[in-house]
């Protein structure tokens, strides 16, 4: 299972994924206040207290979905076509959230004027995709070499 490459593809866009849920994608910054915002909302001083100003709840379900569809298509090795609808599943959630998290970020700017910040860890989204469809080339790549030994016999 873990020997074959498309798994630690896997593996790593896992750990890439799950790190989003423990470090802020953004900082917003507008000349009275500091926002953060995480995947499951903007987070704000008030009165000297952390506060979760706004939700996005769809978003964390999102990331939550795609995180468990990556670990689940860990241990599919023994079923390929389905492992790859699962890569291909996860790559359009990805970029769907991806979308979600830029509307998310569009509307505090204009709400708040604030000048977004990006953190490392909003890239982390990005390398989990790249590392699923390197994934998917290497489910592909076995497919067709196990098709190829079925034809010779």
């Amino acid at each position: 299972m873990i020997q074959r490459i498309q798994s630690i593809f896997l593996l790593l866009a896992s750990l890439m994924l799950g790190l989003v849920f423990f470090f802020p994608l953004a900082v917003l910054v507008n000349e009275n206040e500091t926002f953060t915002f995480w995947y499951r909302g903007l987070y704000g001083n008030l009165h000297e207290n952390i506060v979760l100003l706004e939700h996005s709840t769809p978003l964390a379900i999102l990331y939550l979905l795609i995180l468990m569809l990556c670990i689940f298509s860990i241990f599919l090795f023994k079923l390929r076509p389905v492992q790859m609808k699962l890569c291909i599943a996860n790559i359009i959630l990805i970029i769907i959230a991806l979308g979600l998290t830029a509307l998310y970020l569009f509307v505090i700017y204009s709400d708040h004027h604030a000048q977004i910040h990006f953190k490392i860890f909003s890239a982390f989204p990005i390398l989990s995709l790249v590392f699923i469809v390197l994934a998917y080339k290497g489910i592909k790549k076995d497919e067709a070499l196990v098709k190829s030994v079925d034809r010779i016999r």
